[in-house]
């Protein structure tokens, strides 16, 4: 357990910055940044439930409560 998760905390870093940069950019289009800094935490969840639960069953009603 313990060594599937060191082996995804890469690539979850990588697309928590990956998701932020598109992201601010977007909100940076509205002139919303000031949004931003909400916005990190729901970013941050994504790439957790996305990283750590490898059933698609149990993801998917995830995302829909974040």
């Amino acid at each position: 357990m313990r060594r599937r998760i060191y082996d995804k905390i890469a690539p979850m870093v990588l697309s928590f910055l990956t998701f932020s940069l598109a992201f601010y950019q977007l909100l940076k289009i509205y002139h919303m940044e000031s949004l931003f800094s909400q916005n990190l935490v729901i970013i941050a969840l994504f790439c957790l439930v996305a990283g750590l639960l490898s059933k698609w069953f149990i993801k998917l009603p995830l995302y829909f409560f974040t």
